[in-house]
């Protein structure tokens, strides 16, 4: 896979933003879950303690510094929005 580096913290982003929302996915929560564990090999405990009294707006700006230190993300797509 190509730029698999970049997976863990794209599905960090995913994972957190969802979490944070106001209403959350439960679909989009399993999706992660499974892939952190199956094809990351690595957990979610450390993501739920981080978002510990964040809202979504908070969360958002740690998601898009996360996705600028780690990925090409802004370069291609710009900013969550």
């Amino acid at each position: 896979m190509k730029n698999a580096k970049e997976l863990q913290a794209i599905l960090s982003g995913i994972y957190l933003l969802n979490h944070v929302a106001e209403n959350p996915n439960p679909e989009l929560e399993k999706l992660c879950e499974y892939a952190f564990r199956h094809c990351l090999e690595s957990n979610t405990a450390m993501l739920l303690i981080a978002a510990i009294g964040q809202d979504y707006v908070s969360m958002k700006e740690q998601v898009n510094t996360l996705l600028q230190r780690e990925t090409k993300f802004k370069k291609e797509m710009g900013e969550l929005l």
